[in-house]
C-alpha cells in the first residue's frame, strides 16, 4: 500500500509526463495558467465550449498546473472538444489522462463525448463507473 506522499509523488510524475514540468511550452506564467484555468471551468459551466476549450488549452498545456487541476482541465478541454464536434481530439485528451490516480472526472468527460456520439448505453455506464468512484461528481451538460 502507498502511503499520501508515494501517492502524490506519482500523481506529480504521471502529469510531467502528460503535460510537462514548470514553465511548459507556452509562455504563460504561473498566474496567468490558474486564471485561464478558472475562465475555462466558468466558461464550460456556462457551456461556452469555444471560451473554455481556448482557456483550457493554454491552462493544460502551460505545464504550470498542479497534477489534479492538469487532469481537470485535460478532461474539461476533452467535453469542451466533444461539444463542438471534435470527437478525435476529445478521445486523445481522455486518452492521455487514461492513468490518472482520480478515475472519476475522466469516466464523466468520457460519458459526455459518448452522449454526444449518441452512444448512450456506453456514456451510461461510464457515468455510473463515474459515480460509483465519487457519489458527488455530476454529469456533464
Amino acid at each position: 500500500m502507498l502511503d499520501s506522499m508515494q501517492r502524490y509523488c506519482l500523481r506529480v510524475a504521471l502529469v510531467v509526463s502528460l503535460v510537462g514540468c514548470g514553465g511548459g511550452t507556452t509562455s504563460v506564467s504561473r498566474v496567468e495558467a490558474n486564471a485561464a484555468y478558472q475562465e475555462g471551468v466558468a466558461a464550460l459551466d456556462e457551456r461556452n465550449y469555444q471560451a473554455a476549450l481556448d482557456k483550457l488549452t493554454i491552462a493544460a498545456d502551460s505545464g504550470w498546473l498542479n497534477p489534479d487541476f492538469a487532469v481537470d482541465a485535460i478532461a474539461k478541454r476533452a467535453v469542451a472538444n466533444a461539444a463542438l464536434g471534435n470527437f478525435t481530439v476529445a478521445g486523445v485528451d481522455l486518452d492521455r489522462i487514461q492513468s490518472a490516480p482520480d478515475q472519476s472526472i475522466v469516466l464523466a468527460a468520457k460519458a459526455f463525448v459518448l452522449q454526444k456520439q449518441g452512444r448512450t448505453a456506453e456514456a451510461g455506464y461510464a457515468l455510473k463507473q463515474a459515480k460509483r468512484l465519487n457519489p458527488a461528481i455530476r454529469p456533464f451538460e
